[in-house]
């Protein structure tokens, strides 16, 4: 049976990553500023696509490994939580990492599209941080595993849309209102890197998300 306690808390620690801007947010923002909010959106459909292709990794990679050793899972969930330490301290201290960077040229709408998902599909930062993330959030013993890391897949991707879309849509006004202010750029870094660092101590402390 399906953990749907999990589900949602799962859904409501990926709202909290997704309304802090990061890398990625802030690169569509640079978009929307350069090319106006077409090309912010497209971008972000972009990335969701490519969320859609690691889901699709975790789920074949982790399964296998479940199928093979619950007790290597466990391993791979408590590295996972170091490594949601290491973005939390990361985060906070490369400050050039949440700055908005605008580019004057035009680009094609499909060009823009296939960028953002080959940049978010070849990203290792992005591969290792679906591998980190949803495990947190799997119950072994409800069984249907891959079930379960395909919907938490599918959760992160449509939360992800719902809150970059109206973000897409006012990046020129929002973009350039983050760029007159920089000292946002750093409470950016330190929230960000607080939320991953509280959810990676939760998951190392916790013997068992379940």
């Amino acid at each position: 049976m399906i953990n749907f306690d999990l589900i949602s808390r799962f859904a409501v620690a990926s709202l909290l990553l997704l309304a802090t801007p990061g890398p990625d947010l802030l690169a569509m923002l640079g978009r929307g500023i350069s090319q106006g909010r077409q090309a912010a959106i497209v971008t972000v459909v972009g990335y969701a696509l490519g969320d859609v292709t690691h889901t699709i990794f975790a789920v074949v990679g982790l399964s296998a490994l479940i199928q093979s050793s619950a007790i290597a899972f466990q391993i791979v969930k408590y590295f996972g939580a170091l490594y949601l330490i290491y973005l939390g301290i990361q985060a906070i201290q490369n400050k050039r990492q949440f700055r908005i960077v605008s580019k004057n040229e035009r680009i094609a709408t499909a060009t823009i599209l296939r960028q953002s998902i080959i940049s978010s599909i070849l990203n290792p930062k992005t591969t290792l941080f679906f591998l980190a993330f949803l495990p947190q959030f799997v119950d072994v013993n409800a069984g249907k595993v891959q079930l379960q890391m395909l919907i938490l897949g599918v959760v992160f991707m449509l939360l992800g849309m719902l809150v970059y879309f109206p973000v897409a849509y006012f990046s020129g006004v929002i973009g350039r209102w983050i760029q007159t202010r920089q000292a946002i750029a750093s409470k950016i870094r330190w929230v960000t890197g607080s939320i991953f660092i509280g959810l990676g101590l939760r998951a190392a402390l916790t013997e068992n998300s379940s």
